[in-house]
């Protein structure tokens, strides 16, 4: 081989190592799960039933017209996970699901109050509502979330009030599979740990919007005893490659 030729091949080969060591390794050693036990929650739902909310033909909980819930503006419904019942008070909770009305144009809506909300083409506001001393209270955003629960004096308490704000979810069955593509050598299952001051925990967001790939992200949560909450940035996980594709809106 000529000289150049030579420096050619290994200047190749050196690109091609350099650029192997930056991507994941697909169907290569498998990362080690840590598991972590589910607690065990519940959310009680009953009070919005005996409302007269229903389940309609296409899932979604309606409230009758003219109803308590309805005057709140809660006239869809989700029941909430049963991961947020270590909230306490033990309040019945469900989700506010608000729709943008056909009449209010786009800048009206994004000022409207929530405590997240999923954007996309048909963006969504969500807010809380729970059964108090008698009557229906609204949630409307974070801040009346935290009147509400805070202080926070749990691990239970604070992964719930973190999965209510935050929009994030937790993870009790992860498993490693080959086919994936992975950006980490561990993958530890939800777990909450107490801090000087408060809790901080490990929770999960898909990215579902967009165009492929579609990553999984581990988010560190840390919530305080008053219950101030603060995100650390996203560290992605793992992807699906036959999701590389798919478009979502």
């Amino acid at each position: 081989m000529n000289p150049l030729r030579a420096r050619r091949w290994w200047l190749a080969a050196a690109a091609g190592l350099m650029l192997a060591c930056q991507l994941p390794l697909l169907g290569a050693s498998l990362p080690e799960v840590i598991e972590h036990p589910a607690p065990d929650l519940r959310v009680d739902f009953s009070p919005f039933e005996a409302a007269g909310c229903q389940k309609d033909d296409s899932g979604w909980i309606r409230c009758p017209q003219g109803s308590p819930l309805d005057k709140l503006g809660c006239a869809t419904l989700q029941p909430a996970s049963d991961l947020l019942g270590g909230l306490q008070p033990a309040d019945p909770i469900a989700v506010c699901v608000v729709r943008q009305p056909d009449e209010m144009d786009d800048e009206t809506f994004e000022q409207q109050e929530s405590v997240y909300r999923v954007g996309g083409l048909f963006p969504v506001l969500y807010r809380y509502v729970i059964w108090r001393d008698g009557g229906f209270i609204l949630l409307a955003n974070q801040q009346a979330v935290q009147q509400a629960f805070a202080p926070i004096e749990s691990p239970q308490e604070a992964l719930s009030y973190a999965l209510a704000l935050t929009n994030l979810d937790a993870d009790y069955d992860l498993q490693a599979s080959r086919g994936m593509r992975y950006f980490t050598d561990t993958l530890e299952e939800t777990h909450v740990q107490e801090t000087s001051g408060g809790y901080a925990m490990n929770l999960f967001r898909y990215q579902f919007l967009g165009c492929g790939p579609h990553p999984t992200y581990q988010v560190i949560v840390t919530v305080g005893r008053d219950g101030s909450i603060s995100q650390g940035e996203p560290v992605k996980w793992f992807e699906n490659p036959e999701e590389d594709g798919l478009c979502a809106d």
